[in-house]
């Protein structure tokens, strides 16, 4: 960002999970202080507490967390499975479905409609078949699905929460039918927490799901970030 790029600071955005960006941003976040000035995240690099720890803690939470933390409970009981084929078999199911368009609809396209707000397709939703077809193609066209399988056999979700040493602000957003979710008082562990916002509409892709929204929390990202 600094030494190719030639941002003496910047800010930072991430929408979803370890192998396609939290881990990323939340290590410039963490190592790079004097120059990673703000963040915003949908997904934090950290498994996220089961709904027993939550209670252990004395942690109330509204009726859209809630709704959040069922959601999590289903993907977990099943939804994992990709990414334990995908993190301790990476070449079987990369290569299976290399050069199959159809292959890597099923796998890709599926999980874009599972993970999503069930009201997709309607507005603020622009999720529609369109733009399940132009993402799927996006990793056909370019050879991307392999490489993009590999990320999850190299990156893992840390057990342990710990505070990046900065004083950047960090912003963190909850959409209700994320497959992700953290309440306040784990997020305002791993960082310099000011904003934490709860979504009634939107899950895991919430430039499709609720583009409004997303546009909100960046503004309001800007209103922290000093140049």
């Amino acid at each position: 960002m600094t030494e190719v790029l030639g941002y003496s600071t910047y800010a930072l955005h991430v929408l979803t999970l370890l192998t396609q960006g939290s881990a990323v941003a939340y290590s410039l976040y963490s190592s790079f202080n004097t120059t990673a000035r703000a963040a915003h995240f949908v997904f934090i690099p950290f498994y996220p507490p089961i709904a027993e720890e939550i209670a252990e803690n004395n942690i109330t939470l509204s009726a859209l967390q809630e709704v959040a933390e069922q959601r999590v409970a289903a993907y977990e009981n099943d939804g994992e499975g990709y990414a334990i084929e995908q993190g301790t078999k990476p070449n079987d199911i990369g290569l299976a479905l290399y050069d199959s368009p159809v292959g890597q609809l099923a796998w890709i396209g599926g999980k874009i409609k599972l993970w999503s707000d069930p009201r997709a397709g309607t507005p603020p939703s622009v999720l529609n078949n369109t733009a399940i077809l132009t993402c799927v193609s996006l990793y056909y066209l370019t050879d991307s699905f392999l490489p993009s399988v590999w990320m999850y056999a190299g990156n893992s979700l840390k057990g342990v929460y710990t505070k990046a040493p900065t004083d950047a602000p960090l912003l963190f957003t909850q959409y209700e039918y994320n497959v992700g979710f953290w309440p306040q008082e784990y997020v305002a562990q791993v960082g310099n927490l000011v904003s934490y916002t709860v979504h009634d509409f939107g899950g895991h892709f919430p430039g499709l799901d609720n583009p409004p929204a997303l546009i909100e929390d960046l503004r309001e990202m800007a209103q922290y970030f000093e140049a």
